[in-house]
């Protein structure tokens, strides 16, 4: 089911290194994810002369002038410093296949961790990389199996040497290792319908209120991906709010409609921390 990855920060930082959030990279993305099956693991290629813990943030972030970013969903500094970058479909892999995936931008988790490509890595990295994977692989349900290299699911054979230095059996040795240490989640509840959510008012396409206008006002201020689809607080319930509606449903993980702010989107909202007019 298509989905942003806004938990991937969380995930991070059961590794115990540092993470940082760079802007609004839970919206950041082409577009969700269209699965989450798996991790794939690169190096940046950067020239080790380029100082920082990761000089290649903005390649990674951004792209390049043949590539549009983002280009992968986290990178790993020198310092084993984690930073979280996109929560959507990255160009990470490119033409790829694994476990039985293909084309895996969409479906596994990239990792772009800074190296020259010489083979060279810090001893934090040799600790944290590990350990991101095994987080990630952890929060998704999946086991080592569902970690490869860039140079093992690259199409044709041979295309990508990433990460250099590190083997894929290694990798998922020491990220099983991890993993072991770790307690597995409980799965997401639903949104519960007998809370406060109950008090906020029933909104359907059509309305024109001031608790429309709250709403508005509230999702502008919450979140850049609706100030995006409503510029101005109309207190209308229109189209727009239609598509502001039907996104926040989506990235929630109810039925996206859009047309209705019914009991599952009051009590999404509330969960979100909205109280209405007040």
């Amino acid at each position: 089911m298509a989905a942003w990855l806004t938990w991937l920060a969380d995930a991070a930082r059961l590794t115990g290194y540092p993470v940082v959030e760079h802007g609004d990279w839970q919206s950041r993305g082409h577009g969700p994810m269209t699965h989450c099956e798996g991790v794939v693991g690169h190096h940046t290629g950067t020239p080790a002369k380029l100082l920082g813990d990761y000089p290649s943030l903005g390649v990674v972030r951004d792209g390049r002038s043949n590539l549009k970013g983002p280009l992968s969903h986290l990178g790993l500094g020198r310092t084993g410093k984690i930073h979280v970058i996109a929560a959507g479909t990255c160009w990470h892999a490119g033409p790829s296949v694994w476990g039985g995936f293909n084309n895996l931008n969409g479906k596994f988790i990239g990792i772009e961790a800074e190296s020259a490509g010489d083979g060279i890595w810090t001893e934090a990295q040799r600790d944290a990389y590990p350990k991101l994977v095994g987080a990630l692989l952890h929060r998704m349900g999946r086991g080592v199996g569902r970690y490869v290299s860039h140079r093992s699911c690259a199409i044709p054979h041979g295309r990508k040497p990433d990460p250099t230095g590190l083997q894929d059996e290694w990798m998922r040795l020491h990220a099983q290792s991890f993993m072991n240490g770790l307690v597995r989640p409980a799965p997401p509840l639903p949104p519960q319908t007998g809370t406060g959510a109950a008090s906020l008012p029933t909104l359907q396409e059509g309305d024109r209120n001031d608790d429309v206008m709250a709403l508005h006002l509230w999702l502008g201020r919450k979140y850049t991906w609706a100030k995006a689809i409503i510029p101005t607080a109309t207190g209308f319930y229109g189209p727009l709010t239609v598509d502001a509606v039907k996104e926040f449903q989506r990235r929630v993980g109810i039925d996206a409609d859009g047309t209705q702010i019914g009991p599952m989107t009051k009590a999404a909202l509330w969960a979100e921390g909205y109280r209405g007019r007040t």
